[in-house]
């Protein structure tokens, strides 16, 4: 007897939901159309594993389609010669796809330009990773590059950072290149030693971003020559290779990761991380001893001595014990985003002097898929990646503005 398995999409990986009788699926990750292969009744019966190919629309001879890849190869060979192996295209707009998912794991990063401000992240289509840049304010997208490879080997190592007039982005085969902010177009490539596992740009920095690499090197990259240097994490730059997400935040507003013996001691608190930003300190921990739930204090730096302390239960009774899993402190405002015992997510916004509760919405959908990894504040509005869609949120109020991604 075989073992049963779930399909999944050939382009995403995405779990297909099988439906009695139904033999096409539209994957509800990536919009790539599937035919299940495999016969025999799904409801009820055995089966091995299902194989899901991409749809295609009709049967092509085989000389034809021979004949076909000949002509377009006399036109693309020359095109080829003249392009790097990371050169960037703009796609016109007919070309862009409406339905790319947004990459989970990549916080958004923001470049002023004479045309206003760009939002430029990461997103997926057909199982490829493109990078794409939109208007900050209306959303619409401005310019995408072509595929730069699978999504599935690119995902891991492919990290983006914006100076004044470029846009570096790492490859998987040891690479960065410098592109163009105005077109995407590319501008210059450096080979690296390892491929990167990390980027950083910390606050006050200008036209140089750091990289972190796997052989545990750390270089300095010029974002107008494309020039590197050795040169270790500033300060404000979690090392992702030892205290990866330790601190639930990224290095974007100068609030610094504390942990041990720098937080206080508070009864019946046991603290785990927290963030410190001039005068101002929040941890994150759980209640202990006692029924486990997870609990915010505010305290001053100088001496550590506590302000304030807030129970999550207090706001949602069903708040999971290591709910808490992103955090920012800026401008005198605690931001968390954490789980419910019911999948749900939400989003609270607390004042780090004294712990009052400013807001707290739903995040949209987020009991699909899994838990965002990062969040990004700027300009007065916050940018949760989740699963395929990156959540924009006004900081002042809580309110869910757009959903990039499907």
């Amino acid at each position: 007897m075989s073992r049963m398995s779930a399909p999944k999409c050939r382009s995403c990986a995405a779990p297909i939901r099988l439906e009695p009788g139904k033999t096409v699926y539209d994957c509800r990750f990536c919009g790539r159309s599937n035919v299940l292969e495999s016969s025999g009744e799904i409801s009820g019966a055995e089966h091995s594993e299902h194989v899901l190919a991409p749809q295609s629309s009709q049967k092509v001879p085989l000389l034809l389609i021979v004949a076909v890849a000949i002509v377009s190869l006399i036109g693309v060979i020359p095109a080829l010669l003249l392009r790097g192996e990371h050169d960037s295209v703009l796609e016109d707009s007919t070309s862009r796809a409406s339905n790319f998912s947004w990459g989970h794991h990549a916080a958004p990063v923001f470049a002023a330009t004479d045309d206003g401000t760009l939002l430029i992240g990461i997103i997926r289509h057909d199982g490829d990773l493109l990078v794409a840049a939109f208007d900050a304010l209306s959303f619409e997208r401005v310019w995408q590059t072509s595929s730069l490879g699978s999504w599935g080997e690119h995902r891991p190592h492919t990290f983006v950072a914006a100076g004044d007039e470029h846009l570096a982005i790492t490859h998987p085969d040891q690479t960065v290149t410098l592109h163009g902010l105005k077109d995407g177009g590319l501008v210059a490539q450096t080979a690296l030693t390892d491929r990167a596992v990390g980027i950083c740009s910390p606050p006050g920095t200008a036209n140089v971003t750091w990289i972190a690499l796997a052989d545990e090197r750390d270089v300095a990259l010029d974002l107008t020559s494309a020039s590197t240097r050795n040169e270790p994490l500033p300060d404000g730059c979690v090392d992702p290779r030892v205290f990866p997400n330790r601190c639930g935040h990224g290095p974007f507003h100068g609030a610094s990761c504390n942990y041990g013996w720098d937080l206080p001691t508070h009864s019946g608190v046991l603290l785990y991380s927290g963030l410190i930003l001039d005068d101002l300190g929040v941890a994150h921990g759980m209640r202990d001893p006692g029924t486990a739930t997870p609990v915010l204090v505010g305290f001053d730096p100088a001496d550590r001595s506590v302000r304030w302390t807030r129970r999550l239960d207090e706001i949602h009774p069903n708040v999971v014990a290591a709910g808490i899993k992103l955090a920012d402190l800026v401008d005198e405002r605690y931001y968390a985003e954490f789980r419910l015992g019911d999948r749900t997510r939400r989003l609270s916004s607390f004042d780090a002097r004294t712990g009052e509760l400013i807001f707290d919405t739903a995040i949209p959908r987020s009991d699909e898929g899994v838990g965002p990894e990062t969040l990004r504040l700027h300009a007065s509005r916050i940018y949760l990646p989740h699963w395929n869609r990156l959540h924009v949120f006004d900081a002042d109020t809580g309110t869910h503005l757009k959903a990039l991604g499907h």
